[in-house]
């Protein structure tokens, strides 16, 4: 299941068993008139990423499958509200870690990053956006496995083809909604205008890089790591601080360097924040104390 996506390039980390890891997920697109000349629409554009760190027991989507009511919502409409409904019950049932949702790409060629803690228990990420305008048609992961032996992969890149999620008959990008009755299961479109030239060819990829402590504030002999997740972040965010006590204060500064919010690491090394209120922007999350300092860069996004 985990394999219908291949990993092209990757290097293992150090091989202690660790349980968790930050990576930074980056779609970069390079959809263009250039790559795919053949119909090129008017307009090109990724909807708002979303999806899930998960375990093996579940899966959004699979090829050979009819899509579910959020995949189809997301492929159709580029909405996420529904795919994410449908992780959160796979999260109450222990599936699921924690659902993704980022930003969009307003026009391709593009990117969009996203900041992500995979853990030892669900060391896999699906990720998801629709390929737009176009008629039900939509590019990710689907359980891309970051777990390698005890260790954690340091870097992995997917290619990303366009695949139809069987719902909607149109045959090109901008043809009128035309559900499928009934529905087809999923499939990649191995047809132009995704074949360029005799080639299957890519619309961009998908780059998976873990995320090293961060630098520059921490003392030689510290142990401290900042660690944030989702990020960016719309509502709330887990700030995770390895070798951080109960009691350690953090705060979050606004570009300015002013204080918007404080907290503590009341329950060991991790805490929950609330960044509902926040207007939408970078922010940054310093952690000290006496054995060092540390800080990490926070995206907030509406």
């Amino acid at each position: 299941m985990r394999l219908a996506l291949a990993v092209l390039a990757f290097s293992a980390a150090a091989a202690t068993a660790q349980d968790a890891a930050t990576y930074r997920l980056t779609l970069d697109a390079t959809w263009s008139a250039q790559t795919h000349p053949e119909d090129f629409p008017p307009d090109p554009h990724f909807s708002p990423v979303v999806g899930a760190v998960h375990d093996g027991s579940v899966e959004l989507w699979a090829p050979g499958e009819l899509a579910t009511a959020g995949i189809e919502d997301m492929a159709e409409t580029g909405r996420t509200g529904l795919l994410v409904s449908e992780v959160e019950a796979m999260i109450a049932s222990g599936g699921a870690r924690e659902a993704l949702t980022g930003g969009w790409i307003p026009t391709s060629p593009g990117a969009v990053m996203l900041d992500i803690e995979v853990t030892a228990s669900h060391p896999l990420v699906t990720l998801v956006s629709m390929l737009a305008p176009s008629p039900d048609w939509f590019v990710g992961s689907r359980g891309l496995d970051l777990r390698d032996g005890d260790g954690w992969v340091q870097r992995a890149e997917i290619p990303l083809y366009v695949w139809d999620a069987g719902t909607d008959s149109g045959a090109s990008y901008t043809s009128p909604d035309a559900d499928t009755d009934p529905a087809e299961p999923i499939a990649r479109i191995e047809a132009p205008p995704f074949v360029v030239g005799g080639t299957l060819t890519a619309v961009g990829t998908l780059v998976a890089e873990r995320l090293a402590p961060a630098s520059g504030e921490t003392g030689p002999d510290s142990d401290l790591a900042l660690m944030i997740a989702p990020n960016p972040v719309r509502a709330s965010a887990t700030v995770t601080a390895s070798g951080a006590r109960p009691g350690d204060a953090f705060a979050i500064l606004d570009a300015q360097g002013r204080t918007v919010r404080t907290g503590t690491m009341a329950t060991g090394d991790r805490a929950r924040v609330d960044l509902s209120d926040l207007a939408p922007g970078v922010y940054w999350v310093r952690l000290a104390t006496e054995r060092g300092a540390v800080a990490r860069p926070l995206i907030v996004a509406r």
